[in-house]
Formats: C-alpha cells, sequence, structure tokens
C-alpha cells in the first residue's frame, strides 16, 4: 500500500512539475539559421517569393504525393497563399505578407494547435553573393504543449533549416544569372510605321513582311531614318496586341496609306536587352514580366527595339510605366 501511495505521489509530482513548467516559459520562441550563396540576390529571393518553388527546396517534404497542398491569392509575393495538409506532418498554411525586393520576405504561419508563427527571410547582398538569414518566431504559444515546442524550438527547427538552406543554396548556384535591368526616362520617339493588330507569336511575320514595305517606301521617298526599327506593342483582350512596327524618323515625314506617323512621348521605363536568338524575346519579356509583378509596377506599352553591335543582332525591350 506505501509502495502505491509512494508511486501516485511521484507521478503526482512528475505532473505538478509538467503543469508547472510551462507556465513560468515565455509564450513566444524564435530560431534563426544563416547561409552563403554565390547567386545573385534576385535568384535566390525568387526561390523563395515564389510559393510553388518550395517544394524544391523546403525541408518539409512539400513534395510528398501523400500531401495535399492548395496555392490561392497572388501568384507570388505579398498576398500568396500555401495551405497543407497530411496525416504525417500535419496540416497548416503560409500567407507572405511582407515582400521588399530583393531584400526581406515576411510570411504568417499557422501551425493549427500549436499556435501561429512569423517566417522571415532577409537577403543581405554583398560582391561575391548573399548572405540569406532564415528566422522563425513562434507566438502566442498555447499551454502547456505549444510552450514545450518552442521550448524545444531550436533543436527541433535548427536542423531543418540548415537542410532547407543547403538546399536553397544548391539550386540558387546552379541557375543562371538573371537579366539586367535598368531604370531609365525613355526618350521621345517620332516615327513612321504600320499598324496592326496581332498576338505575340506573330510577331516575326508582322517584321518580316512590313520591313519591306517601309524600307520600299522610305525609297521612295528619298529619306533615310533616323534610326534602327522598332516595334510598338500595346495589350488589349486576350492576348492580342496593337502593334505598330516602324522606324524613327528625324522630322515630319509623309504619310501614305498604311504608313502612317505616329509620337511615342517621353516616359519612365524599365528596359534589358539581349543578343538576338529564337527565344530571346520571350526571355526578356518574362523578365520584365516578373520584374513588375515583383516590384508592384504597371506598364501599358512595350517596345521592342532592333540593331546591330559589333556584327550582333540586339534585341532592346523597354516596358514604359503607369505613374
Amino acid at each position: 500500500m506505501r509502495a502505491l501511495k509512494f508511486i501516485g505521489f511521484v507521478l503526482l509530482s512528475f505532473l505538478a512539475i509538467a503543469l508547472i513548467l510551462p507556465a513560468i516559459m515565455h509564450e513566444e520562441a524564435t530560431t534563426s539559421q544563416s547561409v552563403f550563396i554565390e547567386a545573385s540576390p534576385v535568384i535566390v529571393f525568387r526561390q523563395v517569393n515564389d510559393l510553388n518553388n518550395w517544394k524544391n527546396w523546403s525541408p518539409f517534404s512539400l513534395d510528398d504525393p501523400r500531401m495535399s497542398l492548395v496555392f490561392s491569392g497572388s501568384r507570388i509575393g505579398e498576398g500568396a497563399i500555401l495551405d497543407w495538409t497530411s496525416k504525417d506532418q500535419g496540416s497548416g498554411g503560409l500567407k507572405i505578407i511582407k515582400s521588399e525586393p530583393y531584400t526581406l520576405i515576411q510570411s504568417d504561419l499557422d501551425f493549427g494547435n500549436y499556435g501561429n508563427a512569423t517566417d522571415e527571410w532577409l537577403f543581405q547582398a554583398t560582391d561575391k553573393g548573399v548572405k540569406v538569414v532564415w528566422s522563425l518566431k513562434l507566438s502566442n504559444l498555447s499551454y502547456p504543449f505549444g510552450r514545450y515546442f518552442g521550448f524545444f524550438l531550436d533543436g527541433l527547427m535548427n536542423p531543418l533549416q540548415e537542410k532547407g538552406l543547403n538546399k536553397l543554396k544548391l539550386i540558387s548556384e546552379k541557375s543562371d544569372d538573371p537579366l539586367e535591368i535598368v531604370h531609365l526616362n525613355k526618350k521621345a520617339i517620332l516615327g513612321i510605321g504600320i499598324q496592326d493588330t496581332i498576338q505575340l507569336g506573330e510577331r516575326n511575320n508582322l517584321l518580316a513582311q512590313n520591313q519591306q514595305k517601309l524600307e520600299k517606301y522610305f525609297n521612295s521617298l528619298r529619306y533615310k531614318p533616323a534610326g534602327d526599327a522598332f516595334l510598338l506593342l500595346k495589350p488589349l483582350q486576350d492576348d492580342f496586341f496593337l502593334a505598330r512596327f516602324g522606324f524613327p524618323v528625324y522630322n515630319e515625314v509623309r504619310e501614305s496609306g498604311h504608313f502612317r506617323q505616329f509620337e511615342i512621348p517621353e516616359q519612365k521605363a524599365i528596359q534589358s536587352e539581349m543578343i538576338w536568338n529564337d527565344s530571346a524575346a520571350e526571355v526578356i519579356h518574362y523578365e520584365l514580366q516578373l520584374y513588375l509583378e515583383e516590384n508592384r509596377l504597371k506598364s501599358d506599352q512595350i517596345l521592342e527595339e532592333y540593331f546591330t553591335v559589333n556584327s550582333d543582332s540586339i534585341i532592346r525591350v523597354s516596358y514604359y510605366l503607369l505613374p
């Protein structure tokens, strides 16, 4: 009987301690890990800012076919949401609440019964790459089990964070450098050209058909254009564009038939360029559109310019920015 009383006393003591300890534990807990990645901050930032990329490097087995993933909200950056359901790893959700290219990403995490958390990524650029700091802060930890989870957070999360950062490093350092994108005030252009409605895939046919027509027209006027050919695109509905293919001119030139004069006013723009190849235009458009989305900028017109430098054919693309 005494033995039973002693065992009962011991069990009650352990239970009391188990309940008292979390009462004095903090309701918040923070852990972080860092890694240096020899890659552009833009590349690393984009791996984190697009939640669809997390399955490539996340330590939480998001590629597990038994886990259900639901993406909603924005495609990337602020407002992007990922909810997951898993019998093995539990259920939860993540929402990006702050995205500052290419330095900071903050997200709200919902761990269900374990409480809420703030997920933070810092990207500190250097001459040789970027230092990435991944921090996790738990708040409003539930009593008593959430408090214990917070107490052991470092031991639980540090190995996972280290694993994820190393995978992120491997992927980023194998990726191609992003295109250089510059902001500028694009000077006004006076041009003469032919207007049509096209889809982007029809661009090459438009260029081939109309360049010869314009060159013959200039020859008939005995007039030399002020520069190389360009294509001005204004988005319409259903992936169609109002396209004006033409050449810049120094002053007013006589119009005739389909050959009409127009002016592009000076305007702020973002711009990039590449040596021409079959996929160059698509690559530049993708990079510029992604840059617009990341920086929450909008554009109403696109200018493609075609010229030659040291025998290389160059395509330069500018997206005119809305105020």
